[in-house]
């Protein structure tokens, strides 16, 4: 049993995040299939960011569930997303489910995570059973408590404001350092340890990053790029004989390593022709973001601190800046 599903039909009542409908959205050739294009955008279109539900085989009565229509098969959710796609822009987050309540079997679009507004109508779309246009390029619609209009230039002007005025995404953002072992098979037996981190975004949306490394360079600890380690490898002869230095990988290329005056500075580099260096998923997290490149090769001291700078659009008052600590005993 869903928990709040059942409480939404049974205490709530239609609204912007809420509708019901007696029966499944129709596909193929009905002349009511682009109504669910309408819905949608309405739901999508609307500033609050919590999940918008559309529950069907509910029959309404002054907007409160009143009976119920059982579905025992949900149509094809692949036709309803190429449905939706190649008509709206941008794209919309949505799933379709079964569930029962009180015993009967009932299902529901979630639509949810869509704050990129406005969403609109991408082409014109005609109707499939006469051929008349529903809908023309650039429509959309909204959803003001329980109905739906379409969009105006006062609802375009309330999204663009909230758009500038979106929360800075910092929050959603943890910077977690840590030490680890060297893969490399040639400096893994030294001892040495490489110093990274982990980037961990909490949101339910992507964000894209630049990101580099300080650390102040002093007598109680040597810092190296593993190819310089590797390159005063090479010269000891003992070490030539024992290796096959022409298994060395080359200079890895996401990674721009800087030996300054008064510090090391360590940054992930843009690849080709994207917008950022590094994109974490919703939810998700990344590692290794330099690659194994700092390397630990001594230090007198139990702690190396350093500070990190990220860059993001989705930062809207500046770059995130971070001190962390590498507790090296």
């Amino acid at each position: 049993m869903n928990q709040s599903l059942d409480d939404i039909i049974e205490y709530g009542s239609e609204s912007n995040t809420l509708d019901f409908k007696g029966e499944q959205y129709p596909l193929g050739k009905h002349p009511k299939r682009n109504e669910i294009l309408k819905d949608f955008l309405a739901f999508a279109n609307h500033p609050s960011d919590s999940d918008k539900y559309i529950v069907l085989g509910v029959h309404e009565k002054n907007g409160v569930a009143h009976h119920f229509t059982e579905i025992d098969d949900l149509f094809d959710e692949a036709k309803y997303q190429e449905l939706i796609e190649s008509n709206i822009e941008p794209k919309i987050n949505f799933e379709y489910k079964l569930f029962e309540y009180k015993g009967k079997k009932l299902a529901y679009f979630r639509i949810f995570g869509n704050t990129d507004r406005p969403y609109l109508i991408k082409k014109d779309v005609k109707n499939p059973a006469d051929g008349k246009t529903d809908f023309r390029l650039g429509d959309g619609f909204i959803r003001t408590g329980a109905s739906t209009k379409k969009i105006g230039r006062v609802d375009f002007d309330k999204i663009y404001e909230h758009k500038l005025k979106a929360r800075d995404r910092k929050s959603d953002i943890q910077i977690i350092p840590y030490l680890g072992h060297l893969n490399d098979t040639i400096l893994s037996g030294h001892g040495f340890m490489y110093m990274d981190l982990e980037i961990v975004n909490n949101s339910n949306k992507s964000l894209d990053i630049d990101i580099e490394m300080k650390i102040l360079k002093t007598e109680d600890y040597i810092l190296l790029h593993e190819r310089d380690i590797k390159e005063e490898l090479r010269r000891n002869t003992a070490f030539s004989f024992k290796y096959d230095l022409s298994l060395m990988q080359p200079s890895n290329f996401h990674v721009n390593f800087e030996n300054k005056d008064s510090h090391i500075v360590i940054s992930r580099n843009r690849i080709g022709n994207r917008p950022s260096a590094l994109s974490i998923p919703q939810n998700s997290s990344e590692k290794e973001i330099f690659f194994q490149d700092l390397v630990l090769v001594e230090s007198k001291v139990d702690i190396i601190r350093a500070q990190v700078i990220i860059r993001s659009d989705g930062f809207t008052d500046g770059a995130l800046v971070q001190e962390v600590e590498y507790k090296i005993k």
